[in-house]
């Protein structure tokens, strides 16, 4: 008969953790993303990012810098990077990177 009350408080609990987690699930789950962050100007954040990696050829690091000062806060250079991850764009690369691979091919 112990056995029966063991199962029943286990029961209750698990159902007691479900409801939990479901009033606690945010509001904007289901779009994945959170709340879009505005600049100063206007713009928002991640089209901000986009526009200078993608048009301008701006670094990340470059925009992480801009971002800073734009926000007043610390941006992490990783917030830039996972908006830019997959896209084309950014600096070309350094021409000592291309003369490098110039001399060891001569050799």
């Amino acid at each position: 008969m112990a056995r029966a009350k063991k199962d029943t408080a286990t029961e209750t609990t698990t159902e007691t953790e479900t409801e939990t987690a479901t009033e606690t699930a945010p509001a904007t789950a289901s779009s994945g993303q959170g709340r879009a962050i505005i600049l100063p100007g206007g713009e928002r954040r991640i089209d901000y990012i986009k526009r200078r990696y993608c048009e301008d050829k701006a670094s990340r690091s470059t925009i992480a810098k801009e971002l800073t000062e734009l926000q007043g806060k610390p941006v992490p250079y990783q917030i830039v990077f996972q908006a830019t991850k997959g896209l084309e764009g950014g600096p070309a690369p350094a021409p000592a990177a291309e003369a490098a691979s110039t001399d060891s091919d001569a050799a």
